[in-house]
């Protein structure tokens, strides 16, 4: 879990008509009127006017940080409106990285403690829950009895018991037991999984299933679980790693990031966690299939790399009780027709993970 401060954001999008008029306006215009007229803060008013200064003197704009020249940003055409808009931009304050914190078991995932059913359907899923949440331990209860019937009998020696009744109690495999509770929902043990069993609607339709609350319902998180199901190797040179579905009107853990459009910060939660740790290196990794709106896509990343990655792109390193932690972030199978520099946050598949992991 993350601890946040306060900090600056991201470039301001705009039209290079629009550019080209407030430059002029903050280079000709009193510093003291703008200051009256917009309830500008000084220092974001300094950093503006030097932006445009730096970049006259340098006769390029790759220079300014300020300002970012969107060709699809729209053509105001009224200084008024927009310098307006610019300050309130600057003044927004986003969140950033300070910290961890250990994960709140009652606030950061609480969503599968939330799900809820009408009363016709309750009693006979809930039954259904019941038995296949307790399939997997019956299972390892009876292992671990004909393994110490067999030691017993000789048939075994201590070597041999004590590496398989360890390797049943600590087990890193995926092991699942399946049952359709109705036509439309599937119930899965996972044993890397945050919680279980996961309840999953079998529907395209998420409103097929609207008498169930807080399950997976979406066609790309469905997609997503089985092609990691598949590849499940993918995580087999960590020591251990476990994962959760993130639910966004209940769990409480997002990245920050500018919403451009509606000039606001927002509260950007993808839809899987992933903890994996190797040694003392630790990996927080988030997983997105939902599809998005292209700009937004892109605003999302950038929330993410203003935390979590330096100047050059690259994952930060945070040193936290002996641990050398990093957060990983990627839209999983969605339209890679991204510009070149935001490419790489787009995955086809789960196999991609691996070296996206070692970078």
């Amino acid at each position: 879990m993350l601890i946040e401060k306060e900090g600056g954001i991201s470039e301001y999008p705009i039209s290079q008509q629009d550019y080209d008029m407030i430059k002029t306006y903050l280079q000709e215009l009193d510093d003291r009127f703008l200051v009256w007229k917009y309830d500008a803060d000084p220092k974001v008013l300094e950093k503006l006017k030097k932006a445009v200064s730096d970049e006259q003197k340098d006769d390029s704009k790759e220079n300014n940080n300020i300002f970012l020249i969107d060709k699809t940003a729209k053509i105001i055409k009224n200084p008024d409106i927009l310098l307006r808009n610019i300050f309130s931009y600057f003044s927004v304050k986003l969140k950033k990285f300070d910290g961890f914190k250990e994960l709140d078991k009652d606030s950061d995932i609480i969503h599968f403690k939330h799900i809820t059913i009408t009363r016709s359907k309750l009693n006979s899923i809930k039954e259904k829950i019941e038995r296949v949440k307790n399939v997997k331990e019956k299972e390892r209860k009876r292992e671990i009895e004909i393994l110490m019937e067999k030691y017993t009998k000789h048939e075994i020696g201590n070597e041999e018991f004590q590496e398989k009744i360890n390797a049943l109690i600590e087990t890193n495999n995926w092991q699942e037991e399946s049952s359709d509770i109705t036509i439309d929902l599937t119930i899965k043990n996972l044993e890397k999984h945050y919680y279980m069993p996961v309840i999953m609607s079998k529907k395209d339709d998420i409103n097929a299933v609207d008498y169930i609350k807080h399950i997976i319902k979406v066609p790309s998180e469905h997609e997503f679980l089985q092609d990691l199901e598949k590849n499940k190797n993918t995580f087999n040179e960590y020591d251990w790693w476990y994962f959760s579905k993130l639910d966004e009107t209940l769990d409480r853990i997002y990245i920050p990031y500018y919403d451009s459009k509606s000039r606001k910060v927002r509260e950007f939660k993808p839809d899987f966690i992933f903890w994996l740790k190797k040694g003392n290196e630790y990996t927080l990794l988030f997983i997105d299939p939902h599809g998005t709106e292209h700009t937004e896509a892109l605003r999302k990343i950038d929330g993410y790399k203003e935390i979590f990655e330096d100047e050059n792109g690259n994952p930060k390193i945070f040193d936290k009780d002996g641990l050398k932690i990093k957060v990983v972030f990627r839209f999983y199978n969605t339209d890679d027709n991204a510009p070149k520099e935001y490419k790489k946050y787009f995955i086809k598949g789960v196999k991609d993970l691996k070296s996206v992991l070692n970078e």
